[in-house]
């Protein structure tokens, strides 16, 4: 919870105010996620030229890089 509140503050919090961040996530029942993304997906661009066009999402022009992949540079 200090480095969410960190980030939503946008500095980092002193340790002094830990207690306080400990009082707040038991008083509003909060929990952090956290998520691991395993790939990026890119495909080509989609143009809409109206506001009620929908444009399939094609996947089978998409490429695929895993997280974990190596720098290519």
């Amino acid at each position: 919870m200090m480095a969410v509140a960190g980030r939503m503050s946008g500095q980092p919090l002193p340790d002094e105010v830990r207690p306080h961040i400990e009082a707040l996530r038991v008083q509003e029942d909060r929990v952090v996620l956290r998520c691991r993304p395993y790939a990026t997906f890119g495909q080509p661009p989609r143009h809409l030229y109206r506001n009620d066009q929908q444009e399939p999402v094609t996947h089978w022009l998409s490429g695929t890089v895993p997280w974990d992949a190596s720098d290519p540079a």
